[in-house]
């Protein structure tokens, strides 16, 4: 019957689907597949939301990979960039845990800052749940 898919041009409908492919490798477990799908789309769209969202991905993604470095140095750079995307918020919170397992209380302290200096941060709570 269909013998051959015919690929379409970079639009927004198939951006979204490789985006939809990879959450669905998360899902599933498939980290690195995942992974390699994000990173191929934040650096094929860069200053895009489609970027912010692959890099806010790929970042839980090297978490559950057990990279927690790799997974900071993507949440430091989103942020020194990003700080006002509407995900900013999701990654410093992230960032904090992070640093929080690997003792780094300093840095941590200056996400949770960064958070609760955000005005209507939906991570607030979580935020002072984690300096106590």
């Amino acid at each position: 019957m269909f013998t051959q898919v015919k690929e379409t041009p970079d639009t927004a409908l198939q951006i979204e689907t490789w985006l939809k492919q990879a959450d669905c490798q998360y899902n599933l477990g498939n980290y690195t597949r995942a992974a390699t799908v994000y990173e191929s789309v934040a650096e094929k769209y860069p200053n895009s939301r489609w970027e912010e969202e692959a890099v806010y991905a790929m970042g839980l993604c090297k978490i559950k990979l057990g990279r927690d470095a790799d997974a900071i140095e993507k949440f430091e750079n989103f942020l020194g960039k990003s700080a006002a995307s509407a995900l900013a918020q999701n990654i410093a919170i992230e960032a904090a845990k992070l640093y929080l397992r690997q003792n780094q209380i300093e840095k941590a302290i200056e996400k949770i800052q960064f958070i609760e200096g955000t005005k209507d941060s939906p991570f607030k709570q979580e935020a002072s749940r984690i300096r106590v």
